[in-house]
């Protein structure tokens, strides 16, 4: 998939995260991609939508429990540091850059979910001192690495290298971050039933080629 498509992909999301918030009436939630910088971090409500520019601003959004969503290396930024440089200091651990590039296809599980996680990574990262990860990875496409930590969870904060598209390959996180979202309005909050059809297979493809050991 090339940059233009992950672009729209993001685009697509972020608006249908602000529908959503929107039709709430509610700041509950916001999506950052690795293809935006920090000062385009947005957050979603029902009069405008305006970039959270201060780093105390966002730690009071991820502290209020906000939904947030972070992918690719965007979440990077949140840490105490980035190659000894400072960075946000809102979560404990630390990003160091490696010479080699890691581009596989991965296979997650968590706690926090039913499901495994399918999705693609594009790396040259590593996390230390990561002690909130939201996955565990269980398989890797171009090593034997497995039950490595990956990404953060923090509150109603995700933060994950997994781009892929995310949302669009694992339904079940897409419904996760909805109902994070609604419930932030109302706690009553009850998802209705969404067939994602087209998403589910491809989803149950992928899983089962690699049970097969064909992916």
């Amino acid at each position: 998939l090339n940059s233009e498509y992950h672009a729209s992909l993001s685009s697509l999301v972020k608006g249908i995260i602000s529908s959503i918030t929107s039709s709430c009436s509610c700041s509950a939630g916001g999506v950052v991609s690795s293809s935006v910088t920090f000062s385009d971090l947005m957050t979603f409500s029902s009069e405008t939508v305006s970039p959270l520019y201060e780093k105390e601003d966002l730690k009071k959004f991820i502290e209020d429990g906000k939904t947030v969503l972070f992918t690719g290396n965007s979440f990077e930024i949140l840490g105490k540091s980035i190659d000894g440089k400072p960075a946000l200091e809102i979560l404990d651990f630390e990003t160091e850059h490696t010479e080699k590039r890691e581009t596989p296809d991965v296979i997650c599980t968590s706690d926090k979910l039913k499901n495994k996680v399918v999705g693609f990574i594009n790396t040259m990262s590593i996390i230390k001192n990561n002690n909130q990860p939201f996955f565990k990875i269980e398989w890797n496409s171009e090593s034997n690495k497995v039950d490595e930590k990956e990404g953060i969870v923090y509150k109603n904060l995700i933060g994950t290298h997994l781009i892929g598209p995310l949302l669009i390959r694992n339904p079940e996180i897409l419904k996760m971050i909805i109902e994070k979202i609604c419930k932030l309005k109302d706690e009553n909050f009850k998802y209705s039933e969404i067939e994602y059809e087209d998403e589910q297979k491809g989803y149950e493809l992928v899983t089962k080629l690699n049970d097969e050991g064909k992916f």
